[in-house]
């Protein structure tokens, strides 16, 4: 019966960057699961972002993602600023989110606590 088992193994490639997942997809000439390139391109997106200096006390802010949106955050005073579209998106999360998900307050703890 080995060859029945044979018959109905998987035999698709792991990804290389998890290495649990078998896929057929490719990113970048590796085999690579869905879940791995979409982390992948949003942690370039993040790297991405443009780096900037707190308004209010002038130190290096760092940024930070909460709940898929980045803001950045000074260390110095604790100051929480958005960019262009960062405030839309939040909104936006909320609406669409329901009442008993916890979205708004979960994301404004996540800012000020961490």
């Amino acid at each position: 019966m080995g060859w029945l088992r044979d018959l109905f193994k998987d035999t698709r490639p792991v990804c290389v960057h998890c290495n649990e997942t078998k896929t057929d997809e490719e990113f970048e000439g590796s085999p690579t699961c869905w879940s791995c390139e979409r982390d992948i391109l949003e942690e370039r997106e993040f790297a991405a972002e443009k780096k900037y200096n707190c308004p209010e006390c002038g130190a290096e802010m760092k940024k930070a993602k909460k709940k898929g949106i980045i803001v950045d955050k000074c260390p110095k005073c604790k100051g929480v600023y958005l960019n262009a579209g960062e405030l839309k998106s939040i909104i936006n999360s909320v609406r669409s989110s329901s009442e008993n998900d916890g979205f708004a307050s979960g994301f404004v703890l996540g800012l000020v606590i961490d």
